[in-house]
């Protein structure tokens, strides 16, 4: 039997190699999960899009972001734009200069983004202007999604392709993953226990996912309070049996905050962005968004803000470019909110002319 161990721990790696791709077996003994927005789909990228790029003939601003950003998949439209209650009109005639393409997805994070940049890049498409979001949880080591996104968002041709442009360790990664699955999907001890002992172990995002899967395609149309499904928050707080703003914070302070840490390969990543741009002369905007004051308890709670503000003001720095933190500055009127993490889309109007006024 000694003569044979080797062959028969080969079979028996290969035959768990084809198992662990099952998918009752993938989703009940790894980490994978149903509702992974990050499938490779990077690269099936929306032909309509690129069409509307070509076709207008406003300036072209992109955004590339997480849920956050989402809003710019509809908004600014005309129609909305000219009976916004926090624009001038002046402001409104600005506004109406430029045409928003966003790329942003749920939980996203840089290493998304620049993986979007650089298929943008390589058809040819270039923007007057990009806005990056930079929100804290994007940058933790050990957010839900930032090693998903790794093994799983970035496609292996393109990373290839860029081999120089990815961290070594990065790459390496990668690689590894497309040629094992177990190193795709790795098995998880806790998660077969939770099965065993009949927990849940799905994770409850159905109200991103229902953000998530809305259709993005951007109509020229006058948006009514019942598209926003928002609150007005202006000097006061939510309805207390409002789940939206308190189980959202357990939720993000669970699996996007817990054990912040600051995580260098998205630096890296902003940090290429902003570098290829400026190659280009397009000016870049750094921008974070504003979230319900519940919700930056979280920052303070995980000792998130010193270490996320010193690293987006040292880059700010580092390639002169603006960071506007909305949380701090007075430039956002609209006090909207969608839940304690997301700001209304009635507030992507102003938001985006103060976005497209800035410049370097």
């Amino acid at each position: 039997m000694k003569k044979f161990q080797i062959q028969i721990f080969i079979i028996l790696f290969i035959i768990l190699e084809k198992l662990i791709l099952i998918p009752v077996i993938k989703y009940n003994i790894t980490l994978a999960n149903k509702n992974n927005p990050y499938i490779e789909t990077l690269e099936n990228l929306e032909s309509p899009y690129f069409e509307m790029m070509k076709k207008t003939n406003r300036k072209i601003l992109w955004s590339f972001g997480t849920s956050r950003s989402f809003p710019f998949y509809f908004l600014p439209v005309d129609k909305t734009s000219d009976v916004d209650k926090y624009l001038l009109p002046k402001e409104k005639f600005e506004l109406k200069k430029w045409e928003f393409f966003t790329f942003s997805a749920l939980g996203s994070n840089p290493a998304i983004y620049y993986t979007r940049f650089l298929q943008l890049l390589e058809r040819g498409l270039l923007p007057e202007k990009i806005v990056l979001e930079v929100s804290p949880f994007s940058f933790n080591k050990n957010n839900l999604y930032n090693k998903t996104t790794q093994t799983e968002g970035i496609p292996l041709d393109l990373a290839m392709k860029n081999f120089l442009d990815f961290p070594l360790s990065y790459t390496s990664e990668i690689i590894y993953s497309r040629v094992f699955a177990t190193a795709r999907y790795k098995i998880s001890i806790k998660k077969m226990k939770n099965i065993w002992d009949k927990k849940n172990t799905e994770i409850d995002l159905d109200y991103f996912f229902k953000i998530a899967l809305q259709k993005k395609e951007k109509t020229n149309k006058l948006y009514s309070d019942l598209d926003y499904e928002d609150i007005n928050l202006e000097n006061k707080k939510p309805p207390t049996e409002d789940i939206r703003f308190t189980k959202m914070v357990d939720l993000i302070d669970e699996y996007f905050y817990k054990n912040w840490k600051l995580d260098e390969s998205q630096i890296y990543f902003l940090e290429k962005i902003i570098e290829r741009s400026k190659q280009r002369n397009i000016p870049v905007i750094l921008w974070r968004p504003k979230v319900y004051e519940e919700g930056k308890n979280s920052y303070k709670k995980f000792k998130v803000e010193n270490v996320f503000q010193e690293e987006m003001k040292r880059i700010s720095k580092k390639f002169s470019i603006p960071y506007m933190d909305f949380n701090e500055s007075n430039l956002s009127k609209c006090n909207y909110f969608r839940d304690a993490s997301h700001l209304s889309p009635r507030c992507y109007t102003e938001l985006g002319y103060q976005l497209t006024k800035l410049s370097q």
